[in-house]
């Protein structure tokens, strides 16, 4: 019988998604559990509404690189999946925190307009949100 291969193995660099990254983040959070217990975090993380059905593909792909296990409904992060989150949170941050220094001083100046957009377009959203309410 052949060993399992990680999926960090033999790579320079973990090839994750981003809807991988935030399910094992989420599963690893909060310990197993079904997929329909990680939705309202996962909404909030991406702002939308998602059902099981949006995560299925996700859960699928991490199945097959042997970072989650499914037993029955429940979802069962590994152990070696911990070890990958870590790494990827630390390139991440580096990652964002070149972003921010190149944002800072206006030496990207795309990333300034692209963050002023996504703002404003929050704080339109989160207006229209709020009249709704009070109407």
């Amino acid at each position: 019988m052949t060993g399992v291969t990680q999926l960090s193995d033999h790579r320079p660099f973990p090839d994750l998604s981003v809807a991988e990254f935030a399910v094992l983040i989420a599963l690893l959070r909060a310990g197993p559990h079904q997929a329909g217990f990680l939705i309202p975090t996962l909404d909030s993380w991406f702002d939308t509404k998602l059902c099981v059905a949006d995560l299925e593909p996700t859960i699928a792909r991490l199945i097959r690189a042997n970072l989650i296990l499914r037993r029955g409904e429940t979802l069962y992060p590994r152990r070696h999946a911990r070890n990958l989150i870590i790494g990827v949170y630390g390139n991440l941050f580096r990652i964002l925190a070149d972003d921010m220094a190149q944002l800072v001083s206006l030496q990207e100046p795309s990333l300034l307009g692209t963050l002023k957009s996504y703002l404003t377009r929050r704080e339109q959203e989160d207006r229209e949100k709020q009249k709704q309410k009070d109407d």
